[in-house]
């Protein structure tokens, strides 16, 4: 089962946040099977708006986006909900390859939705992070949550073809800062956690992990487990939003002669591949109707 631990440590402001998905990877995977190359962008993608979502006090979704004018990867997406439901979708124009090197054109956005209409939504410009290997997710995401929040903030990746793991570690802010014991604590803590290396955060379970960064905190009964979820795949298409995705198209011109060579057209919902089909008497009652209702889909 994929898990998502939020860590407290006794009488410290520190907060830990740990994040297992591994059913939830594997079915996104298998749903953006065809862009393997962008494989490890998206694991990442997923853990991380995991992490941030359990992050705030929010009832809505927490999504990362990166958005490019002329790359091979034209779009990806990842998105948790207050539910800890995850879903996530990548296109590549090019499926057999993903150089990272040049992402100028890109755009690393994350978006904060609430549920309540009451409340704006929230988006942020992440910059982006050139290492040796090219765009660093990990580092694009701690530093932009270092300098938008003022809080110190870290974030650790990790993933395989089986596994998608994150960790997050966050300084609590309190009234008048912290004393230098507390500083003192959290460098330590920060120096436990940096121990980790990948290999060890897809091999062992999140408690495992906890328990072996920090065992003299767990013998002095200092670490809590404040919250523990369970993680899963989501998808929030229906039939109303596939025909309005249809709609959508009739109204850009499509060619209704589709018909003359075909007895169905099908809107493919482009987070879990789920086929809506709609033959000619559905299509011409869908071309006279007038509602529309938000989707992201493809047709054929």
């Amino acid at each position: 089962m994929d898990k998502l631990l939020k860590i407290g440590f006794k009488n410290i402001p520190v907060r830990l946040i740990l994040v297992d998905l591994s059913h939830t990877w594997l079915q996104v995977k298998e749903n953006n099977k065809e862009f393997m190359p962008a494989h490890d962008l998206l694991a990442q993608a997923l853990a991380a708006s995991s992490l941030l979502m359990s992050n705030i006090k929010l009832i809505g979704s927490v999504s990362l986006q990166i958005r490019t004018n002329n790359h091979n990867l034209t779009m990806l997406l990842a998105e948790c909900n207050s539910n800890f439901g995850v879903r996530g979708v990548v296109n590549l124009k090019d499926s057999s390859n993903l150089d990272l090197s040049n992402m100028d054109s890109a755009h690393f956005i994350v978006n904060i939705l609430p549920k309540n209409k009451d409340l704006a939504p929230y988006q942020g410009i992440i910059p982006l992070y050139i290492g040796e290997n090219g765009f660093d997710m990990q580092q694009a995401i701690s530093s932009y949550m270092q300098n938008s929040e003022q809080i110190d903030t870290k974030i650790w990746l990790a993933n395989n073809q089986e596994k998608s793991v994150g960790i997050l570690l966050q300084k609590i802010p309190i009234e008048g800062g912290y004393n230098q014991d507390l500083e003192e604590d959290w460098s330590t803590i920060s120096q436990l956690t940096q121990t980790i290396r990948p290999k060890e955060m897809l091999e062992w379970d999140l408690l495992t992990i906890v328990t072996q960064l920090f065992d003299e905190y767990i013998k002095q009964d200092k670490v809590l487990i404040l919250e523990e979820h369970n993680m899963h795949f989501f998808c929030s298409c229906t039939k109303e939003k596939a025909i309005n995705a249809l709609r959508i198209a009739i109204k850009d011109g499509f060619d209704s002669n589709f018909f003359e060579t075909n007895d169905n057209i099908n809107v493919d919902c482009e987070f879990c591949n789920k086929k809506y089909s709609f033959n000619m008497q559905e299509y011409d009652r869908i071309a006279s109707s007038e509602t529309n209702i938000n989707v992201s889909g493809n047709i054929h």
